[in-house]
């Protein structure tokens, strides 16, 4: 599975997008295994991303190359390395979070994609998303949906 939602979808704030995935295959960090999300454009955020605890150390499984709980950011793509030493195992659900900040400018939730290589080769696909209402704005829980109050 694979699931991302938002903390906040009111245009300029610092917004924590919570991404939840489970795989059928193993991910290896010996064979560079990485898993990528893209579609977040607009969203703006540091090159190096912290990854946060969103309940069961998620964020410790990912680094960005070198260092454990980072993940790389460019463009709206988050690219995550398998730490070092570790593995996704399949049907272990991995959660974490990282911080954002919205668009300036009202937009509807773009499709999301995640996909993996490495060890094995998961082919892009659409991540699910809550459609259900954050502050009262319809479908608000979902990735950049953004209204200007």
């Amino acid at each position: 599975s694979k699931a991302i939602g938002q903390s906040s979808p009111i245009a300029g704030a610092i917004n924590i997008i919570t991404v939840t995935v489970v795989t059928d295959t193993e991910l290896t960090a010996t064979a560079g295994s990485s898993v990528t999300i893209t579609g977040l454009t607009g969203a703006l955020a540091p090159n190096s991303v912290t990854l946060l605890d969103a309940g069961d150390d998620g964020e410790i499984s990912f680094s960005n190359g070198t260092t454990q709980g980072q993940g790389t950011w460019s463009s709206g793509t988050l690219t995550l390395m398998v730490n070092a030493g570790g593995s996704l195992a399949v049907g272990t659900e991995y959660t974490f979070g990282f911080q954002i900040t919205n668009p300036a400018a009202t937009g509807t939730s773009p499709t999301v994609n995640i996909a993996a290589s490495g060890s094995a080769t998961i082919a892009s696909a659409a991540m699910t998303k809550p459609g259900t209402q954050r502050y009262g704005i319809a479908n608000g829980a979902d990735p950049l949906e953004v209204l200007v109050p």
